[in-house]
């Protein structure tokens, strides 16, 4: 067993398996934005839930997986940023509020010399 994950949390190696875009920067910020994040996120998946039965189960498969998977990734949202590492928060968040790069993107910046806000490709 490798060294990094003898010192991780119970979470570092589910969420490395979800979250396979690899290690992210972490910040102070990311754990209370994650979590107010994910929380909309999590009550829309179960919007769909309490949805009076008119339909049949085969009819509302796809809704149902459309918004279970949203239901998963806001659950798994709040649970990281509760009880996860700060390795597994940073992960979990990704990198969608990082400063882009525009040497890395092939852009300009824009006139102004100001750094672009956008999620990296």
């Amino acid at each position: 067993m490798e060294e990094s994950a003898k010192t991780s949390c119970k979470l570092c190696r589910p969420i490395a398996i979800v979250c396979f875009w690899g290690p992210q920067p972490e910040r102070n910020w990311k754990r209370p934005v994650l979590f107010a994040i994910s929380i909309p996120i999590l009550l829309l998946g179960a919007v769909v839930f309490f949805i009076p039965p008119k339909y049949t189960l085969l009819e509302m498969l796809a809704l149902y997986l459309l918004f279970g998977f949203a239901l998963f990734i806001g659950l798994m949202g709040i649970i990281v940023s509760i009880l996860g590492c700060n390795k597994c928060v940073a992960r979990a968040f990704g990198d969608a509020f990082q400063p882009v790069n525009p040497a890395r993107t092939g852009h300009e910046l824009p006139s102004n010399g100001r750094v672009l806000w956008a999620a990296r490709r």
